[in-house]
């Protein structure tokens, strides 16, 4: 769904909280310059090794960023925070997990990416939203984020096993610029490459991690 709503123009990205590093790799395969952010090591050397894997130079560090931090960072062309405001609320509270989004969003030069959760078991708070009610909470981030981005739009929606109680996340797209599909790239081929490239770094990660434990 990001490779095909990803403007032809973007030349950088920031993926926070990008876990193994995927949607990272496939923007760098894109032509963008790409920095994911991830604390969790096991992830992280993943992501590392994935991207050597495939020969692609993408920075992976190890950073918790905080609203400061996103306020005095240079600006990005695309932004990505997917299934992580959630863990905001959790840990900082709504208000906190809304600034965050609001600042990642002010430096945003073209795309925002953002996806949230949709059962509240998994905010840990109360929320202004029902559980699941899908409609309410897309127009609750449309809400917040309309005075910054002049389009908006629902590009899809992402399965999501673990819990199976929800069993679907939009994929929200917010742009200054109008939003188009790309229909030019081979987004079927990346994520052939990847998979291919992870069933080689997964069992290499197993090894520095079972190596590590021992020492």
């Amino acid at each position: 769904m990001i490779a095909t709503f990803l403007d032809s123009e973007a030349k950088t990205a920031i993926d926070i909280g990008c876990n193994e590093g995927a949607l990272a790799i496939a923007l760098a395969k894109c032509g963008l310059q790409v920095v994911g952010i991830e604390k969790d090591a096991r992830a992280r050397e993943i992501a590392i090794l994935l991207a050597h894997q495939m020969r692609m130079d993408v920075l992976f560090e190890d950073r918790q960023l905080t609203v400061d931090d996103l306020e005095a960072m240079e600006d990005v062309d695309v932004a990505l925070l997917l299934s992580v405001h959630h863990q905001l609320v959790a840990n900082f509270g709504l208000e906190y997990a809304n600034s965050f989004l609001r600042a990642l969003a002010r430096r945003t030069r073209v795309q925002l990416f953002f996806q949230p959760a949709c059962i509240l078991r998994k905010y840990k708070k109360p929320m202004p939203f029902e559980n699941n009610d899908v409609l309410a909470i897309i127009k609750y981030f449309d809400d917040l984020l309309a005075d910054i981005f002049e389009h908006r739009a629902l590009i899809g929606y992402s399965m999501n096993d673990v819990p199976r109680r929800e069993p679907l996340r939009p994929m929200m797209l917010f742009s200054h610029r109008p939003i188009e599909p790309n229909d030019g790239r081979d987004v079927i081929g990346i994520i052939k490459e990847i998979k291919s490239a992870r069933r080689v770094t997964h069992p290499l990660v197993r090894q520095f991690f079972s190596r590590r434990m021992r020492t």
